[in-house]
């Protein structure tokens, strides 16, 4: 039952910190993402037979895609629940890389989604990446208007 309902997005989750856990704010000045750390270069991963190629999807492509993209956000919370975190959030990048091909409001929804997880696991380093790409957008956003 809370696969499907995961799945349909009927669960609305959020990460809460828990009572008694010291808050531990990321570092002020982050060290840079070297290009092997980066989940979103598109060179240091293989075409994913998840995510369609092309310029455009068709509707049942993209009604298809959503429905994967969500069995695997589905997937990284069970992994999160399993103490798997890091393999969960391998799972969630995944996700990401499939959320582009949806357009920027889809990708900025699971960038916001995906880095508050990361914020209240402490993964500092997904944060940055996160808010690294969450800039790129804005950056390339601002450059296609006039």
């Amino acid at each position: 039952m809370v696969l499907p309902t995961l799945i349909s997005g009927g669960l609305n989750i959020h990460p809460v910190q828990a009572k008694g856990t010291p808050y531990i704010p990321p570092p002020i000045t982050p060290e840079p993402l070297s290009p092997s750390e980066n989940p979103f270069d598109p060179s240091l991963f293989p075409t994913d037979p998840l995510i369609p190629s092309g310029e455009t999807l068709t509707p049942l492509q993209r009604r298809r895609l959503i429905e994967a993209l969500d069995a695997l956000e589905a997937e990284a919370l069970v992994l999160d629940q399993a103490g798997q975190r890091d393999q969960a959030f391998v799972v969630r990048y995944r996700s990401l890389r499939g959320r582009q091909r949806l357009g920027d409001l889809a990708e900025v929804e699971a960038l916001g989604r995906i880095g508050a997880i990361a914020w209240e696991q402490g993964r500092s380093q997904d944060v940055m990446t996160i808010s690294q790409r969450l800039e790129d957008l804005q950056l390339s956003l601002t450059r296609t208007r006039p």
